[in-house]
């Protein structure tokens, strides 16, 4: 019991006292010798002490690295806050003009560019001589690309090649069994290439 309760006091004492000099760590140190000779059957418990201080300081450590982080995360989220700030200002001071301009398209009549999402022609024939099926059809080919699932691709009332999806090029479906789909006789532009 008598070295229980020794053990039990320098332990509360390491505890809730501030780290010493090491004049007194050493003094700790000839402690715990003289503890282990006095109660060898506390031995286990110091050690479990020792391991305890170990993970402490060890979750230090991982709370400071942590808390570093969080900091870099911070930084760069305001720096990412501050730049939208900064476009959203310069979206607002767009003249009416630009405004328009920011949700317009120029549609490519006779030709496509790049994936031809903009193709708004009439051709309505695949590059096999295939006639196309008309987008608000369901017939032959079930199918989801709809005027009202792709309202701004000018797909109502039509059979008109288009490409709603961003596919390679404009193409639609096919009103016949087979094939399902076929890239349309649209040319490319001259002087462009694929997106």
């Amino acid at each position: 019991m008598g070295c229980t309760v020794l053990l039990l006091s320098v332990l509360l004492a390491s505890c809730f006292s501030a780290p010493a000099p090491p004049k007194v760590q050493k003094d700790s140190l000839l402690k715990e010798r003289t503890l282990l000779k006095v109660c060898p059957a506390d031995v286990v418990q110091l050690e479990k002490y020792n391991k305890l201080q170990e993970s402490e300081a060890m979750c230090r450590g991982d709370v400071t690295l942590i808390k570093e982080g969080l900091h870099k995360c911070k930084d760069k989220l305001t720096a990412s806050l501050e730049k939208t700030a900064e476009y959203s200002l310069q979206l607002k001071t767009l003249t009416p003009q630009e405004e328009k301009l920011e949700h317009c398209f120029v549609p490519e009549m006779d030709c496509f560019t790049g994936y031809g999402h903009y193709y708004r022609g009439t051709a309505r024939v695949t590059e096999n001589g295939n006639p196309c099926q008309s987008w608000e059809a369901q017939s032959p080919h079930r199918h989801t690309r709809t005027p009202q699932n792709y309202p701004h691709d000018d797909l109502a009332g039509n059979n008109y090649c288009r490409n709603p999806d961003w596919g390679n090029r404009p193409w639609c479906y096919v009103d016949g069994p087979t094939p399902r789909w076929e890239y349309c006789a649209v040319p490319r532009c001259p002087g462009t290439t694929a997106g």
